[in-house]
């Protein structure tokens, strides 16, 4: 606002001033983290990578210069990344010369999976992210896994899972980082828990498909004493599980590709697996259920379903948006509308009866449910 005389210039810097404070305090210091991390990546990624939130210790102070030694990066440049951060809470310098801790820094310095999802940013989600145009004119119109624009950033191993299969340590951080969006409260387990009428199966059996480290399946037990529950996943990731202290949660590999291997099952749940693949992908998928679901069985998708555009928040709507963006970087796939889904499922089997959509409140995710209508 060029015209604005200097008395109301300075105004309307306190207010932006003031805003940007309330902001950081609204999202809390994890939720600020990840927003930054995609707006100020060279500062973030330095304070990550040089360890800079672990260079004192919490509760302590520091100068520049003590934290260059322990970081091994000169004072200058240790002094321009901590105020930059700085300016959005991470760190203080107080008085001159002093750094001490903030929520944020004191975040970065004691939760590891915080700082494993800012390392899968930088390691793997933005370099994708600045070739994703390149490949969309390399591969016009493809949904080929081997042809994102992760695939551009990584050509020894073009499909990200199987990058994943090959750096087992990448793979460890990603499943790191996947739990802590997982946990962030728009994507909380519990709305799943509580979205859907898991009593009304009374003593059921869950089938976890791709479901990873078992959290949700956890929860679900812990939620719900009357239903089995087994997590399958891939080898890789199953071998390196210790067994739940629950009983009723058991864990198989299994490659969901393949023909199911569990029949007659009540519920077969499907938690943000199937946005990371093209519709292709998600029909053989799908259909690879078909073998083991009895008439009457349900297929429970826990999935973004994409808003009209205006129908919901600004800060919802920029979500999930930005991770459709996500998908097509580094899997070539997509979020899906209501629409999207409908025509998926159809195109799987007509034997998938939709039977409704509905996001609890406060969740990013909504539950799809489809029975099986096999007679």
């Amino acid at each position: 606002m060029p015209d604005l005389p200097a008395d109301l210039q300075r105004v309307r810097r306190d207010l932006l001033d003031a805003t940007m404070e309330l902001q950081q305090l609204v999202l809390g210091p994890k939720e600020a983290l990840f927003l930054w991390a995609r707006n100020n990546q060279a500062t973030i990624r330095a304070v990550c990578e040089f360890d800079l939130a672990r260079a004192f210790p919490i509760g302590a102070t520091a100068s520049f210069a003590e934290i260059s030694e322990v970081s091994g990066i000169p004072e200058h440049d240790v002094r321009r990344i901590v105020r930059h951060a700085a300016t959005e809470g991470i760190f203080q310098e107080s008085p001159k010369g002093i750094v001490r801790h903030t929520a944020a820094s004191q975040m970065l310095a004691e939760d590891e999976v915080v700082r494993d999802y800012m390392d899968v940013c930088y390691g793997e989600i933005f370099p994708a992210m600045q070739q994703t145009v390149p490949a969309m004119k390399k591969w016009p119109r493809s949904e080929e896994r081997a042809q994102a624009g992760f695939s551009l950033s990584q050509p020894g191993h073009p499909a990200f899972f199987d990058y994943l299969g090959a750096h087992p340590e990448r793979a460890r951080k990603f499943a790191s980082a996947m739990s802590a969006y997982s946990s962030g409260p728009e994507n909380d387990v519990s709305h799943l828990c509580d979205g859907y009428p898991w009593e009304a199966l009374g003593p059921g059996t869950v089938v976890d498909v791709g479901g990873s480290t078992g959290y949700v399946s956890v929860a679900l037990a812990e939620q719900f004493p009357q239903l089995d529950l087994i997590v399958q996943d891939t080898p890789e990731t199953i071998g390196k599980l210790q067994e739940p202290e629950i009983p009723r949660v058991k864990r198989i590999a299994h490659d969901f590709f393949t023909p199911q291997p569990i029949h007659g099952a009540d519920v077969y749940l499907l938690r943000m697996v199937l946005h990371d693949f093209g519709d292709t992908d998600c029909v053989r998928i799908l259909r690879a259920l078909i073998p083991a679901l009895e008439n009457g069985g349900k297929v429970v998708l826990n999935e973004f379903c994409l808003p009209e555009p205006g129908t919901a928040g600004l800060f919802e709507e920029k979500q999930v948006r930005t991770m459709d963006m996500n998908m097509l970087s580094l899997f070539n796939s997509r979020e899906r509308d209501v629409d999207d889904w409908k025509r998926l499922l159809a195109g799987a089997d007509a034997r998938f009866r939709w039977e409704g959509v509905w996001q609890p409140e406060g969740s990013n995710l909504s539950i799809i449910e489809v029975s099986w209508q096999g007679v």
